[in-house]
């Protein structure tokens, strides 16, 4: 990446890979907690011209070639600037090729603040596409769903920057070996508001298709996810290193256009999936205990409940059954209501409720009905999305998030309390990311799992969040990370 060309591009790529697995959809405000000392910079002075040529660039995994990205700015004079990044990325997901195609511009003004933003997200099945203006201290969201639109109101700085628009920050003057900066940044991918810590980390010689170039090397942080990228006097890019194995490098248009043609060469299944060892017996375990690194406890300490204890905490070990957890129905209500996604009152969803469920039956019969229902209802996809629970009906494809959205938003049409639990769940002899439904049932949650087709969730459903899709970036820090290892294991009878 460059100071100017491609701020933080990489973190796009992240995130958008990680949808394709982690189930990601839609993620607000989350401040980045700073905890090294670092100067603020006004950005008010020192701005060196800024070119304006459209920069492309090759993404990697593990050196294989899985897309490329383009970036360009035009200068607008007093007006500020118009900044433009598209990535297209061609991946296998557990042996079948996804086509994803991202487009993010943002206006900025003469010093580089957020004014406007487009964001649209294309794969197969789905399209996602929303939109915000800036006035102050509020930034209006416009998220559009098909038909429908909605808005959100975030509160943000006044002064607020995005990941593509920083690029003065890099080529403000004075910005030399050693110095750190931190900027308030919004993520119009990942709909977050935090800060961008910036660190010069010397001069650094590297080599791209056989040639030495002596570069700046910058160290940047946005949310716990890290990036090191490498570039030149002028501000423009020769590489971005990220986690996952995840590299851009500088490359002329014709080799990055080349890119795909060769056939698919990437699956993410491996870059995603945890091997495991010994072996797991099938998917109807009642209990399983597991030995894992690289996972700190405290991330599933507010997560421990009958069904998931901490046995011990060095090294973590856990203990997973197939139980039913204690509920109280005050708190359960709070379960009920919608998001952008999650859409239990509209007209639609209410109508398919009415269908679906007589009134007649009972609660567990009408958990059970929405379960057959959507598991029959949408065909196993993976998808790459923020997809709506109308789009969802409207798509009938998708992978567990999809699943969990439509069961969540129909449960919840239907007066039932329903959270969601993003996680791990063993499959093929592996453990991969997963989301799943938690019903709350006569006075307890219960797990089940419609993408898997479980009545009640086995007990290799690891919870690593609760959450309505609104803070999954969390989770990326632990990616490549988690080793596991099986203690034990009981079956069903």
């Amino acid at each position: 990446m460059s100071t100017i060309k491609s701020f933080h591009r990489l973190y796009i790529v992240i995130l958008l890979v990680t949808w394709g697995f982690l189930m990601t959809v839609l993620v607000r405000r989350n401040y980045f907690q700073q905890t090294a000392p670092v100067f603020y910079a006004d950005l008010e002075t020192g701005i060196r011209e800024i070119p304006s040529d459209a920069q492309w660039m090759i993404i990697y995994h593990n050196g294989q070639k899985m897309g490329y990205s383009i970036y360009s700015i035009n200068n607008r004079g007093a007006k500020g600037y118009t900044i433009q990044s598209t990535a297209q990325l061609i991946m296998g997901i557990a042996g079948m090729e996804t086509q994803v195609l991202m487009r993010n511009s943002v206006s900025v003004d003469s010093l580089f603040h957020l004014t406007e933003f487009d964001f649209s997200l294309q794969s197969e099945q789905y399209t996602t596409h929303l939109s915000g203006i800036k006035a102050g201290t509020e930034l209006a969201v416009t998220f559009y769903q098909g038909l429908d639109s909605t808005v959100q109101i975030l509160t943000v700085p006044e002064k607020l920057y995005t990941y593509i628009g920083v690029q003065p920050l890099i080529t403000w003057q004075g910005f030399k070996e050693g110095d750190q900066v931190s900027l308030p940044s919004f993520d119009p991918v990942s709909m977050e508001v935090g800060e961008i810590t910036v660190t010069h980390l010397g001069k650094e010689t590297i080599t791209i298709a056989e040639v030495d170039y002596n570069l700046n090397k910058i160290g940047l942080d946005f949310r716990g996810i890290p990036s090191t990228m490498w570039l030149d006097d002028d501000g423009i890019t020769y590489r971005e290193e990220s986690l996952m194995g995840l590299v851009m490098e500088r490359s002329s248009s014709a080799d990055a256009l080349a890119v795909g043609k060769e056939g698919l060469g990437i699956d993410m299944m491996d870059a995603f999936a945890i091997p495991v060892k010994p072996h797991i017996a099938g998917n109807r375990l009642s209990e399983l205990t597991l030995e894992i690194t690289g996972l700190e406890p405290a991330v599933l300490e507010n997560l421990v409940t009958d069904r998931q204890q901490i046995i011990q905490l060095d090294p973590l070990t856990i203990r997973l059954r197939s139980v039913p957890v204690k509920a109280n129905k005050k708190e359960a209500h709070r379960f009920l209501g919608g998001t952008e996604i999650i859409q239990p009152m509209h007209p639609r969803i209410q109508a398919l409720v009415s269908e679906l469920l007589p009134p007649d039956i009972s609660l567990a019969e009408r958990v059970s009905r929405l379960h057959q229902f959507v598991y029959s209802a949408l065909r196993k996809y993976p998808v790459v999305s923020m997809s709506s629970a109308v789009e969802i009906l409207d798509n009938r494809t998708g992978d567990c998030s999809e699943h969990t959205v439509l069961f969540t938003t129909l449960a919840r049409g239907a007066g039932i309390p329903t959270k969601i639990h993003i996680g791990l769940v063993h499959l093929n002899g592996q453990f991969v990311y997963h989301a799943w439904p938690v019903v709350y049932l006569e006075g307890e949650w219960v797990s089940i799992d419609p993408t898997l087709n479980q009545d009640v969730a086995d007990a290799t459903h690891l919870t690593l969040l609760e959450t309505d899709f609104t803070n999954l970036s969390s989770l990326m820090p632990i990616l490549g990370q988690v080793t596991i290892t099986v203690i034990d294991q009981l079956t069903r009878k």
